[in-house]
């Protein structure tokens, strides 16, 4: 199992009514989500209807922290249909990422750039400075990082998968499918919809926990002075 981008769990506020009179309303009863069937099924056929309920919903939280390969990525991103914002920190370093449609929006420091432009190129850490940089969110070159949102790329299984214990994840129940390539263990919802849980990697190497599903969000693109627009320059 694995997630292609290398969670604070979020509070929740308790609304507490105090009845102070006899005649106050009684509070109707929470009804808790039913079972939804999935622990029974084939390892296999879990992943897939993880995925398919991932695929259905209009939005979701991806947060966490991993380690792989003696990088550490802080991942904080908003996924709303084909758009996307939120921020991957890897080893310190910032990458800002916005995507609406097919537009992506890149920002990050001068450093960060500096590590990915050739020597001979240098010159256009001026362009960049302090700006988004505009691409063309289906050009090959940048198709690493914006097929990584895609549902069939954020779950996916490498390997044989098994069915782990029962558990619960941030207060809902869930059962694990351990990857037996890669030994990370997904966590999907036993209650309600499938919806992946975490995402946590080996001993050590952290998680990504999905949460806020279905909450609205806002995308807004970055106004025009903020952005140098690279999608132009290439064609498209």
């Amino acid at each position: 199992m694995r997630a292609r981008l290398v969670l604070v769990p979020v509070a929740l506020a308790t609304a507490i009514v105090a009845g102070c009179t006899p005649s106050g309303p009684t509070a109707a009863p929470t009804t808790a989500p039913a079972d939804n069937g999935v622990a029974a099924l084939p390892a296999e056929e879990i992943v897939a209807r993880s995925q398919a309920a991932l695929g259905r919903v209009s939005s979701y939280r991806m947060s966490g922290v991993m380690t792989n390969q003696g990088q550490t990525a802080k991942i904080d991103l908003r996924n709303g249909g084909h758009n996307v914002k939120g921020i991957i920190e890897i080893d310190g370093q910032a990458l800002e990422i916005l995507r609406i449609g097919e537009d992506l929006y890149m920002k990050a420091s001068d450093t960060f750039w500096k590590q990915f432009i050739p020597s001979q190129q240098q010159n256009v850490l001026a362009l960049l400075s302090g700006k988004y940089v505009k691409v063309d969110a289906s050009n090959e070159s940048f198709s690493a990082l914006t097929e990584a949102f895609d549902v069939s790329e954020i779950v996916k299984t490498d390997g044989a998968v098994t069915k782990a214990s029962p558990t619960v994840i941030n207060g809902t129940p869930a059962i694990g499918l351990v990857s037996g390539e890669q030994h990370s263990t997904l966590y999907v919802a036993t209650v309600g919809e499938p919806t992946p849980l975490r995402i946590e990697g080996q001993s050590g190497q952290g998680n990504i926990d999905f949460t806020d599903y279905d909450k609205p969000i806002e995308f807004a693109a970055p106004a025009s002075s903020e952005v140098f627009d690279l999608k132009s320059i290439m064609g498209g």
